[in-house]
């Protein structure tokens, strides 16, 4: 997805300079091309984030309330809510749906996207056009040249990002409720 963005944005790899990455010798080799600018930051990136957690077993948990979280209800107009408080300065995602689209048709979309999220939390799936990230690289502070002074922000669809913040309201609320919060 890397290489999406540094393809479609000229003005942002042109102020880009080459990047140098240590080969497995210890030599520096510089990247000059958008493709391979985008694949050496995508390399530096993806080296940077995973997470090992084979043979990890979890704690035994011990059950704090007789409560559960077992459905999630949540109303068009809820939705509709959300949209109308979005920050329309926010980056869209892969999909370009923005969030200042999505306010000027609020009531328009919010029952279309409860069928969708409804319908999502039934069969417990999520679309995974809402798992794809357009990852940009942002420099931080430093030597440009250098992969690691830039750190990667993701932009995700915006719907997805409704869908999310749904749940996370009424998880959070189920939290609280129940003191599980510290």
């Amino acid at each position: 997805i890397i290489r999406h963005f540094v393809k479609e944005h000229d003005s942002s790899s042109a102020t880009m300079p080459p990047l140098g990455m240590a080969n497995a010798d210890g030599q520096i080799h510089f990247y000059t091309t958008n493709d391979e600018k985008a694949n050496c930051l995508n390399e530096y990136f993806a080296s940077i984030s995973t997470v090992n957690d084979e043979n990890v077993t979890l704690p035994n948990l011990s059950f704090k309330t007789q409560d559960k979280l077992s459905d999630i209800t949540f109303t068009s107009k809820e939705i509709e809510n959300i949209i109308i408080n979005l920050n329309v300065k926010k980056a869209c995602g892969p999909d370009l749906i923005s969030h200042k689209r999505l306010k000027e048709c609020a009531h328009a979309i919010s029952r279309p996207l409860h069928i969708l999220f409804s319908r999502s939390l039934n069969e417990g799936s999520f679309p995974d056009s809402w798992k794809i990230a357009q990852v940009t690289p942002i420099f931080k502070k430093g030597d440009k040249s250098l992969p690691s002074n830039y750190r990667p922000v993701s932009l995700l669809s915006c719907c997805g990002k409704l869908f999310e913040r749904i749940i996370f309201k009424h998880t959070y609320n189920y939290l609280l409720k129940n003191n599980l919060l510290y």
